[in-house]
């Protein structure tokens, strides 16, 4: 059997449910998976609780950004106390700074005439984390754009003038957020950093992990992300990325898994981890 680990629900950009994501993974023959919503963790209980009637191993896990001098870096925190206080308080301030972003993205828009209504693109995002696909699907239902992918091309891009900068942490402290929740955080997607000196960075700083397998890493890369998490002792971890039909990047459920003996090596990761997070707070 194998895993895909990098998974997108409606509780974030993602236009599946947690349900239908179990589904589609126990037809596709998919025992394991993960679902990394951006900084959202409302699927996660319903995600558990499905994954156990349909026995479909689910592992709790959530995706967070952050931002420094070298760059944006995404990380996952595999295994995630989805209710650790600690993460729930930053997770809401990441929901309130995105409401704020989101609400200054509409009203550029409006500058230019472009309409758009904002309790709908409050209720696509189903009370979860709302980011900047909500308003690509409100701009194709006004038809002012064709496709997700059209819509960040034309309004929502970084070179967008309608764009707004994210308001994101230090990777310090999401790593250690992460940590905290008792999770294993894992370095998402490398390959789009350009740097292996950023992923040496990191894993001074905490990280447990890299994501050697992902789909848009060629064969060398992955192979020379797989050494690099030899040498410094990360687990391999990968997956999909997959955010539902008609997403920007149209990757599909399972288009990239990854073997059960790695899901093993990230297990016995968060065992170690678990009891160090034990030791520290009692001794």
């Amino acid at each position: 059997m194998a895993a895909d680990l990098h998974i997108h629900s409606s509780a974030s950009d993602g236009s599946c449910t947690p349900e239908q994501i179990v589904d589609m993974a126990r037809s596709l023959g998919i025992r394991t998976i993960s679902i990394a919503d951006h900084d959202s963790v409302e699927g996660v209980e319903r995600a558990l609780d499905y994954g156990l009637r349909k026995q479909i191993e689910v592992i709790p896990s959530v995706e967070l950004s952050s931002e420094s001098e070298m760059g944006d870096f995404h990380f996952i925190g595999y295994f995630v106390d989805h209710k650790n206080i600690s993460l729930q308080r930053h997770l809401a301030e990441l929901r309130e700074k995105r409401l704020v972003r989101a609400g200054k993205i509409v009203d550029k828009l409006t500058d230019f005439s472009i309409d758009l209504d904002f309790d709908q693109i409050l209720a696509d995002s189903q009370g979860g984390s709302v980011g900047r696909v909500h308003l690509a699907r409100e701009l194709i239902r006004k038809g002012y754009a064709q496709s997700v992918g059209d819509a960040f091309a034309r309004y929502l891009s970084k070179e967008s003038r309608f764009y707004v900068p994210k308001f994101l942490s230090e990777p310090e402290e999401v790593i250690s957020i992460l940590i905290r929740a008792n999770s294993v955080p894992v370095l998402a997607h490398p390959g789009l950093l350009g740097s292996e000196d950023k992923i040496r960075f990191l894993a001074e700083k905490g990280v447990r992990g890299i994501e050697v397998y992902y789909p848009k890493h060629d064969p060398w890369l992955t192979s020379r992300y797989a050494q690099i998490a030899e040498e410094l002792g990360l687990v391999k971890t990968g997956g999909s990325d997959f955010h539902g039909p008609g997403s920007q990047d149209n990757e599909s459920l399972g288009s990239v898994l990854i073997s059960d003996q790695l899901v093993e090596e990230l297990r016995q990761e968060h065992k170690r981890l678990s009891k160090l997070l034990l030791h520290h707070y009692y001794g």
